[in-house]
């Protein structure tokens, strides 16, 4: 879960707390739908096998998320050092949202690994000597 900085949760009630005050970000959720829909697609025509859907579903998953938190990462920093930013409690907060979003990028660079390697040790296959 992440908190968009410089918003204060009731210390009792986070959940409830941010998905009431974040609205939904459906440019976002696009986004990263067409990435990884883009991935999907390319490796399809490029005649990936059936056998390889499952690392291919994680790799098209992980990658679009990983841009999103990449995307989120920066924003943040950018609040950080804004002019308005001037209190330790919202850098305290924003700093909080950046380990939320490093935290969720850690999950995904693990996640990733082993469908990538497997895709891209097929995609070797096909390189000419």
């Amino acid at each position: 879960m992440v908190l968009l900085c410089c918003q204060i949760p009731e210390k009792n009630n986070i959940l409830e707390s941010s998905s009431n005050n974040l609205p939904p970000n459906y440019d976002m959720g696009r986004l990263r739908a067409e990435h990884a829909h883009n991935i999907l697609i390319k490796m399809k025509e490029l005649g990936l096998p059936e056998s390889f859907d499952d690392s291919l579903a994680s790799l098209c998953t992980d990658v679009a998320d990983l841009i999103s938190a990449l995307n989120k990462v920066t924003l943040i920093s950018e609040k950080i050092t804004a002019k308005n930013t001037d209190q330790w409690e919202s850098v305290a907060e924003c700093l909080a949202d950046m380990l939320a979003e490093i935290e969720h990028i850690d999950w995904h660079t693990s996640s990733i690994k082993n469908p990538l390697k497997e895709i891209a040790e097929y995609s070797y296959n096909f390189l000419s000597d």
